[in-house]
């Protein structure tokens, strides 16, 4: 890549790359904490591991689909230097109004399973696990 596209080359995507992992983060952790807040309210008990992966895993499903017309402008600008007939465009506006005028809405959301399917098993061991471990520590 350094010698096809320079330095730059590596960096095409990093604008992109902020645009679905802020949001991503932003709702995953905004929803959990609702979620975990409504629960403290009923007096559920949240010790145990089972209810820490049912919470991540339902906020990580929902922020995966969200944020995935995101992550596939992403994947095409980041691509775009490897192929660039088959992805000639300026840009993250640029390939979108191309995806949606030559594919249409529903592929902003092309992936989308697969992105949830990878998301909500890697959230739903790594927050409770966290979580555990921190207060495994400071017991």
């Amino acid at each position: 890549m350094l010698a096809h596209e320079g330095v730059t080359g590596f960096y095409r995507a990093y604008l992109p790359h902020q645009c679905v992992w802020i949001p991503y983060n932003g709702l995953f952790f905004t929803m959990l904490g609702q979620l975990q807040q409504a629960e403290d309210r009923a007096g559920i008990n949240r010790s145990g591991l089972a209810l820490g992966m049912l919470n991540t895993s339902s906020c990580a499903a929902v922020a995966s689909w969200v944020t995935t017309p995101f992550d596939v402008i992403k994947t095409r600008v980041q691509v775009s230097g490897a192929n660039p007939e088959l992805f000639e465009f300026r840009g993250p506006v640029d390939c979108t109004r191309q995806l949606l005028r030559k594919e249409g809405p529903k592929a902003l959301f092309s992936g989308a399973t697969a992105r949830i399917a990878f998301m909500v098993p890697n959230m739903a061991v790594f927050i409770p696990l966290y979580e555990f471990l921190k207060g495994s520590w400071n017991s």
